[in-house]
């Protein structure tokens, strides 16, 4: 499987060649950077055929605008030669020769930009060398100028005299570093149960331990929470058993979810809650006084907050030893979850393991791919498999062996690879240890490095173990399940991973259709659940189910979404019966994996899919990313059938693929941003971050948690005493404040700097809708009119036109009532249960912050019920109307997020910190496909809310930003000595009081923030005060410029 050098060498001078033009681009890369900089105008080329008998190719002039100066660059074949002139100018000969125009066309912006050349003469060498060395010290190799204008006299004066002369401003700041320094120093048993699907885990084992705690007259004293991961199960399992108990919700059962709670009596009781709502009591309460039992079920799922969880629930068990811990799950590790459980034991006893037998089950028939495209021996699909479903499963299977055997290739040749490294290493220790025998140290060292580098290989061996079985399964008994003819898999690109995800839900579509046919024919009634990756291909099948379906079969047939993100109304509707003679096509991802029982599932169709977020620390940026699903999950998603009546679970991958499969999903924590959960760690552990997290069940990695402290350290939220021997980190004021509020940390900073700046109302919105689910809803087949409707909102903000659609929304619903806003959100796409999200969010953000201190009681007004609301005319609220400002604020909430559109780039490409090529995601407002036709100027530059690769690299919930607003709220830190954000960003100015001015207004902006989080009930001092509102009144001025 490796290369033959014999019969099949490299290609040494192709290699060179490929090597030599990836220099190339990057010197033009590199050359395009410089003159955006300079901001200098889009260069024009002359190019045409090299002169006759000089050289074969072509030849080009590059003529631009710098500083209003025109500038010709040519160069000669035998020396270059450059202008610049206050008038056009022209120069004989033509520019550099390339072997293409695009060639000939980067050469000639080489020769502008080299040492020497007529820029360099023109602006000076110490401004071309700081801009290049800006670039080789940047952290992604790339820079993007930030060119602020002149502010208006006005605006200037008004800033100026409130900040003070230059020594003012220093003895200000001064003063209050002195002020922070002083005030900072001032404040110096479990039992695990492993049961089937459908034993009755999740709704008698709560029972069976209140019912027996009533028995021995301790039912007063018994609290139990149950966990759950999602909100659908949390409410679906808790009313099953309170309908079991013969009561209603909140008596003796009852739940509590975000934005919806139904609690229980206080004594001998069960809740039910989402895990995060346990984390954030056990914030409030370590101890979890007056609760006796803490049962988390689906354990093995692993989401980040189940992890954390297991953390402070095994710390917590060593001060409440009569706490009772109780994990449950249908799929289980069970030797992984005892040992880390027996390890915090005393007594070292082993946790113990009950397993509950399932209840009698019908019989469920596996149907694998290979079965459906006729492989084999016996299909279960008999002789009516539909040729349109037996094409799409042949080539469906197809990919997937390709995949397959191009998984086991690369398996193979990092295996061999890992070989030679090991080889070699081992002959270094060997030369080493001929060098120093008497080196006693090394011994443990080399101890530990080989255990770990064991581990890593038993995993290595054992992945490429499974793959070759999976091979094997398939008919590769030679290592090879591709026909002889056939091009390998890595030429065929590990199988076009689209197609995959295509042909699958097309396959499901045509499947869920084919046993509705044959179900409804029976006469049989019930649900055809089908599992999906994501939204997306939810409603494609739902396009192609609605398109291909027979009009007589669609009566017959109701087709049910189920996402997180549709409204909970219209989830319940898959728990209503089927009426006689009719089918549910129940369209799924994973939220019907477990927990949630759908009681007439007759039949299931897996596409064996699921879609994960995956963060990358290195680049910080998600990607959602559509995976296999783990065996654990596809038993989970098996144990869906059966329940009421024989079934089947047609899988759309074959048994080589699941042998492929990982055993159970890799766990959320090692696969996630971790800010907030570093955040709740600082606020509630003496350990240090790194070392608490270190206890996880299956630890976080090392840069992940080190890049999530940093950027807590930027914002300012902790502090590290460097002069302690352990270096443990400690909140500072605003991250104490910021550890109470719900929200991720910059988020909460953002809502914080909205009190100061006394903009409150559209920041709360903004959090809100960021915490919430999208407010616009978009119909299958209608995204385009769902993108115009959005535009007409706000054309250069996704954030704003979610914030002025709510707005409406509201007022609306208040003068013209129900009925009315019920419609006017329908016509305009927009969720309403996503409204009411966004309405009960705000509410529990103004109790936080009112709690806190940073809203006072005067500001608020009684709302519904006993929530309390924002006045009209609050404080809080004075700059609220200024969109300027607001929206500059808006950028705290990811202040790293910065994008740049390139100048001299093709058109749409934008720049950020860590990705020199970015697009605006076609979904956003500020999208635009072409250059606008008319007069109207793009905006330079754009604050983002995450960074996603799908098939390129996109940006999400973008506004529009202005260099004013970016110098004053973007990026963590401003230095002003290099004038750089970020080190990235630098900020040019051709008025040098606009940039001092701002960037002193900036510094005051800060301070005014650590007063604040340091004593919230207090007001700021009259002199900063005074600033924050100068700094408001020119966010006004140019709010009115603009």
């Amino acid at each position: 499987m490796g290369i033959d050098l014999v019969n099949d060498p490299p290609d040494l001078a192709a290699r060179r060649k490929a090597a030599a033009g990836e220099r190339f681009d990057a010197d033009v890369r590199r050359a395009r950077m410089i003159l955006e900089a300079l901001d200098v105008s889009r260069p024009t080329f002359d190019t045409r055929p090299a002169p006759h008998g000089q050289q074969h190719g072509f030849a080009s002039t590059a003529r631009f605008y710098c500083r209003g100066v025109p500038i010709v660059v040519t160069s000669s074949l035998s020396s270059s030669s450059s202008s610049s002139s206050s008038s056009s100018s022209s120069v004989d000969g033509m520019a550099f020769v390339g072997r293409s125009k695009a060639e000939a066309e980067g050469r000639a912006l080489l020769a502008a930009t080299s040492r020497g050349g007529v820029l360099e003469n023109f602006v000076g060498s110490r401004k071309m060398d700081d801009i290049r060395d800006a670039i080789s010290k940047s952290p992604s190799g790339h820079v993007a100028a930030l060119h602020v204008p002149p502010l208006p006299d006005e605006a200037l004066d008004v800033l100026s005299v409130a900040l003070g002369s230059l020594a003012d401003r220093r003895e200000r700041m001064e003063n209050h570093e002195k002020a922070m320094t002083a005030l900072l120093a001032a404040r110096r048993g479990v039992v695990i149960v492993s049961g089937g699907t459908g034993s009755g885990k999740s709704t008698q084992c709560p029972q069976y331990i209140l019912e027996d705690a009533i028995a021995n007259g301790r039912g007063a004293d018994t609290r139990i929470i149950v966990t759950q991961p999602r909100r659908i199960a949390a409410i679906s399992v808790s009313r099953r058993i309170a309908a079991e108990r013969d009561e209603g919700i909140g008596h003796s059962v009852g739940y509590s979810v975000r934005h919806d709670a139904r609690p229980p009596r206080s004594d001998g009781c069960i809740e039910f809650v989402t895990t995060g709502i346990l984390l954030r009591r056990l914030i409030n309460d370590p101890s979890l006084e007056g609760i006796s039992h803490v049962m988390i079920d689906e354990v093995h799922e692993r989401d980040i907050d189940t992890d954390y969880l297991l953390i402070l629930l095994r710390d917590l068990l060593a001060v409440r030893p009569e706490l009772r811990v109780v994990l449950m799950s249908a799929t289980l590790d069970v030797d992984s979850f005892r040992e880390y459980f027996s390890s915090n034991r005393l007594d070292n006893d082993p946790v113990p393991v009950m397993s509950v037998p399932a209840k009698p089950r019908h019989p469920v028939d596996v149907v694998h791919l290979e079965d459906l495209a006729g492989e084999g021996v016996t299909s279960l699909m008999g002789h009516g498999t539909p040729p349109d479903i037996r094409d799409l499963a042949e080539s469906l299977l197809r990919l997937h062996d390709q995949r397959l055997q191009f998984e086991l290739e690369e398996a193979l040749a990092e295996e061999a690879a890992a070989l030679r490294l090991e080889d070699r290493s081992i002959d270094e220790e060997v030369d080493e240890e001929s060098l120093d025998g008497d080196d006693e140290s090394s011994d443990s060292d080399s101890d530990t490095d080989s255990s770990r580098d064991g581990d890593e290989s038993s995993k290595s061996s054992l992945r490429l173990n499974v793959l070759r079985r999976a091979v094997t399964m398939r008919g590769g008994a030679k290592g090879s399940i591709l026909p002889s003819s056939s091009p390998t898999a890595k030429q065929q690109n590990h199988g076009d991973k689209r197609d995959i995800g295509e042909i699958t839900t097309k396959l499901l579509a045509m499947m869920a259709l084919h046993v509705a046919e044959v179900e409804t024919a029976a006469g049989r009634s019930g649900s055809i659940l089908c599992f999906l990756p994501g939204l997306d291909e939810i409603k494609d099948a739902m396009t192609i189910l609605e398109d291909v379906t027979d009009p007589s079969l669609k009566k017959k047939m109701k087709i049910l979404p189920l996402h997180s993100t549709i409204p909970q109304d219209d989830q319940q509707k898959i728990f209503d019966a089927a009426a006689d003679g009719t089918v549910k096509v129940i369209l799924a991802t994973n939220l019907a994996e477990s927990s949630v029982t759908i009681d007439d599932v007759l039949a299931l169709v897996d596409s064996g899919l699921v879609r994960e977020n995956h963060w990358d620390a290195e680049k910080s940026m998600s990607s959602m990313l559509t995976v296999p699903t783990s065996k654990a999950s596809a038993t989970q998603r098996l144990g869906r059938a059966g329940r009421v009546a024989p079934g089947k679970c047609y899988r759309l991958y074959s048994m080589g693929q699941y042998e492929a499969m990982l055993e159970r999903p890799l766990p959320e924590i090692q696969r996630s941003a971790l800010e907030a959960t570093c955040l709740n760690t600082c606020s509630m552990t003496n350990d240090k971050v790194a070392t608490f997290l270190s206890r996880a069940l299956d630890p976080p990695k090392e840069e992940a948690v080190t890049y999530s402290m940093e950027r807590l350290k930027k914002l300012g939220a902790i502090s590290v005493d460097s002069t302690s021997t352990d270096a443990v980190e400690t909140l500072t004021p605003l991250g104490r404040c910021l550890s109470q509020l719900p929200l991720d940390p910059a988020i909460g900073r953002m809502l914080i700097m909205g009190c100061v700046l006394q903009c409150l109302d559209p920041i709360l919105t903004a959090a809100a809708c960021f915490s919430s689910r999208d407010v616009f809803f978009t119909p299958p087949g209608f995204r385009d009119s769902q993108r115009k409707i959005r535009r007409e909102f706000c054309e250069y903000s996704d954030i704003l036109a979610a914030v002025r659609a709510y707005e409406e929304y509201n007022d609306v619903l208040q003068d013209e009532g129900w009925d009315v806003a019920r419609q006017w959100a329908s016509d305009n796409f927009i969720s309403i249960s996503a409204m009411a999200s966004v309405h009960s969010t705000r509410l529990q953000l103004i109790n936080e912050l009112h709690r806190i201190g940073l809203i006072h009681h005067s500001d608020l007004e009684q709302s519904r019920g006993r929530n309390k609301t924002l006045r009209a005319d609050a404080t809080l609220n004075r700059n609220a109307g200024i969109e300027f400002l607001y929206s500059a604020v808006w950028a705290c909430s990811s202040p790293d997020n910065l994008a740049a559109r390139q100048k001299l780039g093709s058109f749409g490409t934008l720049r950020t910190r860590m990705e020199d090529r970015t697009g605006l995601h076609p979904s956003s407002v500020t999208f635009h496909r072409k250059p606008p036709t008319n007069s109207h100027r793009l905006p330079p530059w754009f604050s983002y809310r995450e960074m996603v690769l799908s098939s390129q690299v996109f940006l999400r919930g973008c506004t529009a930003l202005t260099p004013e607003q970016i110098l004053l709220f973007g990026g963590y830190s401003f230095d002003t000595n290099q004038r750089l954000i970020d080190e990235w960003i630098m900020v040019e100015s051709s008025c040098a009081d606009t940039v001092d001015v701002l960037s002193a207004a900036r510094r005051e902006i800060n301070a005014a923030l650590e007063l604040t989080v340091m004593n919230p009930r207090k007001p700021l001092p009259e002199v900063q005060r005074s600033i924050v509102d100068a700094i408001c009144d020119c966010f006004d001025v140019l709010d009115e410029t603009d």
